[in-house]
């Protein structure tokens, strides 16, 4: 690092170049900008990436970055970063977007029956709602009420594939749909369940969610 400062730090007319960058920083201060340089940021990588390389350093850094002592100190500065609004929303953002993920066919048939029936719920499964990215505790629910009552409604599969799949933590579909109500009450907010089955009845589907909202 001390070889990049005294090769860029002045320009051809002896002036500093990066003078309004680090005037008035300190220490960590100045690292912390110093990555904003595409320059000296390109150079880190290209770096790093040619120590981890060497296997004698690969096997010495992966020993340091499995220590108790290393990763208490990122655990505490991830808690400590996750309490910044921006931070949090760029992280959920591309964790969402690298997954994927979208309305499933189930939840497209449940978004079709709510706005053809104009019940006053909308999708937030993939994280998303009015630009933000929603959820309860760490769960992101499926549907939400969109005049802001708290209540939220989750849908599912009854099949066997399906209930393998995503109930495979819980005894049966049942238990699943129990906790889950649990879940969100404890939170403050009501959970209804409903399943891909129930729209093949859709008067009394309706008259159900109905009854949910009038609670």
């Amino acid at each position: 690092m001390q070889v990049w400062f005294s090769t860029h730090k002045k320009s051809k007319a002896g002036n500093s170049k990066y003078g309004d960058i680090f005037r008035g920083l300190r220490g960590s201060e100045i690292l912390k900008k110093l990555w904003t340089v595409p320059e000296y940021r390109n150079m880190m990588i290209k770096m790093k990436k040619e120590h981890w390389k060497n296997p004698e350093y690969r096997t010495k850094m992966e020993k340091i970055l499995k220590s108790p002592e290393v990763r208490l100190k990122q655990s505490e500065t991830l808690k400590a970063r996750w309490k910044d609004d921006t931070f949090r929303a760029n992280t959920q953002k591309n964790a969402f977007a690298k997954l994927g993920m979208k309305p499933t066919m189930l939840e497209e048939q449940f978004m079709e029956f709510f706005v053809i029936n104009n019940l006053p719920f909308e999708y937030v499964g993939d994280g998303k709602f009015l630009n933000k990215y929603f959820r309860i505790g760490n769960k992101y629910p499926d549907f939400i009420h969109i005049d802001g009552k708290k209540l939220c409604i989750e849908v599912g599969s009854k099949k066997e594939k399906s209930v393998k799949r995503k109930y495979r933590t819980y005894s049966s579909w049942m238990e699943y749909e129990q906790q889950r109500k649990e879940y969100f009450a404890k939170r403050g907010w009501k959970c209804l369940v409903l399943w891909i089955g129930e729209l093949k009845f859709e008067q009394s589907l309706i008259q159900k969610v109905n009854n949910f909202l009038e609670e």
